[in-house]
């Protein structure tokens, strides 16, 4: 039998060629027709309204504290802007109830505004020096989502999350709190890729961002 026209042409003549030694052609073809997006690990915050909520150790430090309320509202951001039809409950609500009202679970939170879903994070650990000269971000994060709709039942978990940026240090130039928020977006940007779909290879060139600190 023929075999189907609609079968793309440039991946069977690649096939062909990776019989005859031309693998690095049939993974380049692969390429050109998948593309580079990655899949999300959880899809289930489509459509639903969703809060995200992140707390530190009792015993923070003050990177801590301010890495916290900045890492919730970027990931919020970043929700908003990926995943279709969500509803995220503005940031400045949350951290104003958090403040205001004295909670232990992600979920009292989410109760409390009303929310189908609650994305919580536990910034476990939080450091930006490698040496009293030298910047390198570290955190150690869990994110857990919390499905309200059915009692707070936990319908995804991932633990540990572990971030380190730059792979290499840089020295100690720039003011802290501007080195802070760049690595608290490069955590909330891998936080978030946990729930939309996204390009895999642009981790290879993440490190670039860090060259004008040098």
């Amino acid at each position: 039998m023929p075999r189907s026209s609609s079968f793309p042409l440039a991946l069977w003549s690649c096939m062909l060629l990776a019989a005859g030694g031309c693998t690095q052609a049939l993974f380049t073809a692969a390429y050109l027709i998948r593309g580079t997006d990655s899949p999300p690990e959880f899809d289930g915050l489509e459509g639903k309204r969703v809060v995200v909520v992140c707390r530190a150790p009792a015993t923070m430090n003050p990177d801590h504290a301010l890495a916290t309320e900045a890492l919730a509202r970027r990931v919020s951001q970043l929700l908003r802007r990926r995943v279709s039809d969500i509803k995220v409950i503005p940031p400045e609500k949350v951290a104003r109830w958090t403040d205001e009202n004295s909670w232990d679970e992600f979920t009292e939170v989410g109760e409390a505004l009303g929310a189908e879903m609650v994305v919580g994070i536990d910034l476990l650990d939080f450091s930006l020096y490698r040496s009293s000269t030298v910047y390198q971000g570290r955190a150690d994060i869990a994110v857990t989502v919390y499905d309200m709709t059915r009692d707070g039942e936990i319908v995804f978990e991932k633990a540990p999350l572990r971030v380190l940026y730059p792979s290499t240090g840089i020295p100690t130039t720039v003011p802290r709190a501007q080195f802070r928020r760049v690595v608290v977006n490069v955590i909330a940007e891998d936080i978030g890729k946990l729930f939309y779909p996204h390009d895999h290879t642009a981790d290879f060139a993440r490190d670039g961002t860090a060259l004008p600190y040098q």
